[in-house]
């Protein structure tokens, strides 16, 4: 029976560390596929931000779990104690990331995330595009639920599927990034992302 365990343990920790592998990589393909634009980016965003994290962690604790687990045990470490210890923080692990995958709220106020009711009563130039003031573009900075918004050139793009927590390559959302976006983009590349207006 024991030994039938111990099988079973080494089976879910080569899985595990299968799994996080084949995790690892897919959480840097999706990154440079959203950065580049080669990927389809509503799809991709949602791996790399709610489907891969989770498959990670399962896989993490499915990987370290055994394979503490068992050198504790070659070690002669595996008493009450460290039992106890042990599952402790694989239990807190495991608490810590079913919050953070479902029920962690970022704790901002729905009225400081611009809605398209408050977008609607925006200024509107002639050609029907709406103004932005670099006040106004400052709150589209990608962080705590809000879209990321850059201006490059005077129009305003939407690359909410580009940047990840308001940031990409170091330039952050909310601004006008024209001199950092020529520094390593040439303008077609703008073509892959909504304009939502234009900067005053």
């Amino acid at each position: 029976m024991k030994n039938n365990f111990q099988w079973w343990l080494v089976k879910i920790d080569r899985f595990g560390a299968w799994v996080l592998l084949a995790t690892v990589v897919l959480f840097f393909v999706t990154s440079y596929g959203m950065e580049k634009g080669f990927l389809d980016q509503k799809t991709t965003r949602w791996l790399h931000t709610d489907f891969l994290p989770v498959v990670g962690a399962v896989a993490f604790i499915m990987h370290t779990g055994p394979a503490v687990r068992m050198a504790l045990i070659c070690n002669k470490l595996w008493n009450k104690i460290t039992k106890t210890i042990f599952f402790a923080i694989y239990i807190f692990l495991a608490a810590g990331f079913v919050w953070a995958a479902f029920f962690y709220q970022s704790g901002v106020p729905d009225s400081a995330i611009p809605s398209e009711k408050q977008n609607q009563t925006q200024n509107i130039s002639e050609s029907g595009a709406r103004i932005f003031t670099a006040q106004d573009l400052a709150r589209y900075n990608g962080k705590n639920g809000n879209p990321a918004y850059i201006a490059v050139d005077g129009t305003v793009y939407d690359v909410s599927s580009l940047y990840i927590n308001g940031t990409h390559k170091g330039c952050s959302a909310g601004k006008d990034a024209t001199a950092e976006f020529y520094q390593d983009h040439s303008k077609e590349i703008l073509t892959r992302y909504p304009m939502v207006g234009i900067l005053k």
